[in-house]
């Protein structure tokens, strides 16, 4: 299929600008040759996108960084957020739906699709990140960094990789890479809070150095909830927290261990009236619901030319859902349990201006007992990918960048869904559980980008990429068709200009051009094996545009804010209708003295849930509020409302939030 001529001209639009900036940058003198040494291991949270060393794969290129955002520890602080959840939904572009009776999470940004989420180093398939993130004690994260795009081809893979939706032939869309608790000094402080619905939550963490450069942290957190009454939405969990860390003058390692065991209500299904769903209703609870994560990185540096880096992770999830109230079609009981091993192994060269990176990783899950949609049929996978990824400083003004990616994926288990009668409308959903046992076709990206200092205040930025994902094999098709592959090419500009302390801003615009992407056709089936309604999907040929804003500052020493706004648009009538069109955020924060306040306000136009039910999303304003007071020097006390108008707007798949809650927390410093 022909690509669209619009994104023929953006593509001349942004490679002119290419070449426009690398012209009268090669006039200027050299810049000096980096410095080889090791960076701090401890990063600090507020200049996390400055300091992660370039040998990382975690680093972000300079083209990208317009359209990165970084949250930092004292951010969350004065967010004062319910869970992990509420801080990504504050990021500019960030969409967040939520399935209740299945306890997913789903985080979509620029028109959908996945959004791989790192853990310190680790990349986690959806179905694992999104019910880890949902435990996750805040207390314990430093910074959360939020990629928009995920042409940063060291990251993860961009193949589809154990994706827990229909939509399995589309590529990641983005990444959010999550750091956990920095030690750079002692630290011995803990938070007590209580709150609406009989909710507790306790914190505590200690920490220090042992030696010149060694570190520790060991942490505990409670969270218990009794949730709104005959919402089925209660949950109660212990999460034990260590960290340890040491770095000499060529090398470090470093390694992190989360523990996370309890329950989590099921809450009920409801009509857009609020009445019972009772056709699909299910009451439950996952009991137990326990998690384990764990990480270990290093690297080695051999000379001033020369590190090789290393990760490995584990990560697990063991659930049992128990039923209290079953329709005679549905399980009383199941269980989801999912299990991932991961293994990054790289290479980085550096001759001053020059930076040269390769690396291999491999990823091995294994799901014996199924998850979401496909609980109660085994899956296994396997993928393997290979990335290469050059820089150059051409001088202190401009830096170019390039990357290629290949993604292999072997199918060890897998299940195939189809209608036995190709009649539409049928509920009859049959599986075929003899799917595997095969490689899917690669999965191939490459990437262009270019970073240019016009001036001490606006830099700019442009990014171009190509990608070509294969059909996933298991997606729900009409008369189970295979699809082509999906083909992506991918257009962004972006500016960002640092005026004064009062006021910094980015902004960034976007074109894909996808041909034969990943929409839905608007027809759902209802599987009475699982207790679901089913999306079917097939290719078509659209564009997704849109644009980001960010703005931020000081307006005084006593008062900041920090507002974003994003918009998007699709070719396509009903992936046009699965994002909305506009999004702000506005955070704002005082602090006097011994008073510190802050407001946090999200808008979220209208748009529908691509899950096929009734549930209506955004066309909501919500508003959080706290107010602190700082006792003595190491004691604060707080008083916070969340969703504070009291609305109880669709937040995904028949998932209401509950409405408003107030609290009191307290902390203590040591």
């Amino acid at each position: 299929m022909k690509k669209s001529k619009m994104g023929k001209t953006v593509a001349a639009i942004v490679l002119s600008t290419m070449v426009g900036a690398v012209v009268p940058a090669w006039a200027e003198e050299p810049a000096a040759a980096k410095d080889t040494e090791m960076s701090t291991v401890m990063v600090k949270a507020q200049k996390a996108e400055e300091e992660t060393p370039a040998y990382s794969r975690l680093a972000i290129p300079e083209s990208s960084k317009a359209a990165t955002e970084v949250i930092t520890r004292e951010a969350i602080e004065a967010m004062h957020p319910k869970d992990v959840l509420e801080i990504l939904e504050r990021g500019t572009g960030i969409i967040g739906t939520r399935w209740g009776n299945k306890g997913y999470y789903k985080v979509q940004a620029r028109g959908g699709d996945d959004i791989g989420i790192i853990i310190d180093g680790v990349y986690l398939p959806d179905t694992q990140a999104s019910r880890i993130l949902a435990n996750l004690p805040v207390d314990l994260i430093e910074s959360i960094t939020l990629v928009r795009d995920a042409s940063i081809l060291t990251l993860g893979p961009i193949a589809n990789f154990a994706t827990n939706t229909a939509k399995g032939g589309s590529p990641s869309q983005g990444f959010i890479i999550i750091k956990t608790l920095a030690v750079t000094e002692p630290v011995d402080k803990a938070k007590l809070s209580y709150g609406t619905f009989d909710t507790e939550k306790f914190s505590i963490v200690h920490g220090d150095k042992t030696g010149d450069s060694a570190y520790y942290a060991l942490g505990y957190a409670k969270d218990r909830s009794d949730g709104r009454s005959g919402w089925f939405n209660g949950r109660n969990f212990d999460t034990y927290f260590f960290k340890a860390g040491d770095k000499g003058e060529d090398w470090f390692a470093d390694t992190t261990l989360i523990v996370n065991n309890g329950w989590s209500g099921q809450q009920v299904w409801f009509n857009a009236d609020g009445s019972y769903l009772n056709r699909y209703t299910s009451l439950g609870k996952w009991d137990p619901i326990n998690t384990t994560l764990f990480t270990t990185n290093a690297a080695k540096l051999w000379d001033e030319n020369h590190t090789t880096t290393f990760s490995f992770g584990y990560s697990s999830v063991r659930s049992s859902r128990i039923a209290l109230v079953s329709s005679p079609s549905i399980k009383p009981s199941w269980e989801e349990n999912e299990y991932l091993r991961e293994l990054n192994l790289a290479h980085t060269l550096n001759f001053g201006r020059d930076t040269l990176k390769f690396g291999v990783q491999a990823m091995w899950w294994h799901s014996p007992t199924g998850v979401q949609g496909q609980a109660g049929y085994e899956r296994q996978e396997e993928l393997y990918g290979y990335y290469l990824y050059g820089e150059r400083r051409v001088n202190d003004k401009l830096t170019l960048d390039t990357g290629a990616r290949l993604d292999k994926k072997h199918i060890t288990k897998g299940v195939a869904k189809y209608f036995a009668n190709n009649t539409s409308g049928s509920s009859n959903i049959q599986y075929d559980t003899t799917y595997g046992e095969l490689w899917d076709k690669e999965a191939v990206s490459l990437s262009l980008g270019a970073a240019y200092q016009l001036d001490p205040v606006y830099k700019l930025s442009s990014r171009f990429s190509y990608s070509r994902q294969p059909s996933g094999r298991y997606l729900l098709t009409e008369n189970n068709e295979l699809l082509d592959a999906e083909v992506r090419y991918k257009y962004e500009t972006g500016v960002t200009a640092s005026y004064n302390k009062a006021l910094n801003a980015s902004l960034t615009a976007f074109l894909y051009d996808i041909n034969d992407a990943r929409v839905a056709t608007g027809k759902t089936y209802y599987d009475a094996e699982n207790g679901m309604n089913v999306t079917t999907y097939t290719g078509r040929d659209l564009t997704r545009k849109g644009l980001e804003l960010s703005v931020h500052g000081r307006l005084s020493d006593t008062f900041g804010y920090k507002a974003g706004y994003s918009y998007f648009t699709s070719s396509n009538a009903l992936d046009d209708s699965y994002i909305p069109h506009n999004s702000y955020n506005l955070a704002l924060n005082y602090r006097q003295a011994d008073i510190a306040a802050n407001i946090n306000l999200l808008h979220l136009s209208r748009f529908a849930s691509s899950m096929g039910d009734a549930t209506k999303l955004g066309g909501y304003t919500v508003i959080d509020a706290n107010i602190s007071k700082d006792l003595d020097e190491r004691t604060k006390l707080t008083l916070y409302g969340r969703n504070i108008t009291d609305r109880r707007y669709g937040r995904g798949m028949n998932y209401y939030d509950a409405g408003a809650e107030y609290g009191v927390e307290i902390s203590k410093k040591f």
